[in-house]
């Protein structure tokens, strides 16, 4: 090697060296730009330490607490009363009959049991519901009416009485009946149809009422043949009774029998 060679590479030594520290740099990273790497180590442990959503919904961090979870007690259902039932309607007061002591054909006057002597009996006997009805002008009708009265039995009896001359004031005939209903409120009923009747064909009523038995009235006029007539009706229990009578003095004769025999019914019981 020539001497201005040697001396070359001798001069060089320090630039190449200088070179290489400068591409490499220190072992203590100083060339590296501080604040970068702050952030991309930072950046790597936020990702590292921060749980994933999932995860952050799931866990507690350590320094909060977990948000305890309300325990929603399930709401009671409230106590299921049963359904009312329906209130009970109050029974209507069933209609019934008084019991009386007498059967129907005891309860009817027998000739000894006459307010005068000298009558006999001419007939007697029962008759049902249809037989009164086509005693009627409309009978279907009034055959629906003892229908709605709880009709049950109907007796009858009559008598006959010779006329001992003009000044004899006692009737010539005589009829006697009972007709017993369903309750004492139908008797009832029947009563007071039987009193329109009478007022709609033009009779005279005795007034006040005669006092006898549950209900009673009273009744006269005369008939085609121009005789007069008389009828009393009492009410007893579901029974009602008439009295009728023609001929002499009626009225005072049918009242006579009419109250005589209600007392008689009544004291048997």
């Amino acid at each position: 090697m020539n001497t201005r060679k040697f001396w070359t590479l001798v001069l060089m030594m320090p630039i190449i060296a200088a070179t290489l520290a400068a591409c490499t740099g220190p072992d203590d990273r100083d060339d590296v730009d501080a604040t970068a790497t702050i952030e991309d180590q930072s950046t790597i442990v936020i990702v590292t330490a921060t749980p994933s959503e999932d995860q952050a919904a799931r866990e507690p961090t350590a320094t909060e607490e977990p948000e305890a979870t309300p325990t929603v007690s399930p709401t009671p259902s409230p106590t299921q009363s049963p359904t009312p039932e329906p209130p009970t309607a109050t029974p209507e007061p069933t209609a019934t009959a008084t019991a009386l002591p007498l059967s129907l054909s005891e309860s009817l006057p027998r000739e000894d049991q006459l307010p005068a002597e000298g009558f006999f009996l001419a007939n007697q006997g029962t008759r049902s519901a249809l037989e009164l009805a086509n005693s009627y002008q409309d009978s279907s009708a009034h055959l629906e009416r003892l229908d709605n009265w709880g009709f049950k039995e109907h007796l009858f009896r009559e008598y006959g009485h010779e006329s001992a001359g003009p000044d004899d004031t006692t009737p010539t005939y005589l009829l006697t009946t009972v007709n017993e209903y369903g309750s004492d409120e139908q008797g009832a009923e029947a009563l007071e149809w039987l009193r329109s009747l009478n007022s709609s064909q033009g009779q005279t009523f005795v007034e006040p009422d005669p006092d006898l038995g549950d209900a009673a009235f009273a009744s006269s006029v005369l008939t085609a043949d121009g005789s007069e007539s008389a009828i009393v009706y009492v009410l007893i229990g579901p029974r009602v009774y008439a009295y009728f009578a023609q001929g002499g003095e009626p009225l005072d004769f049918a009242l006579q029998l009419a109250t005589e025999n209600t007392a008689r019914i009544e004291e048997a019981g």
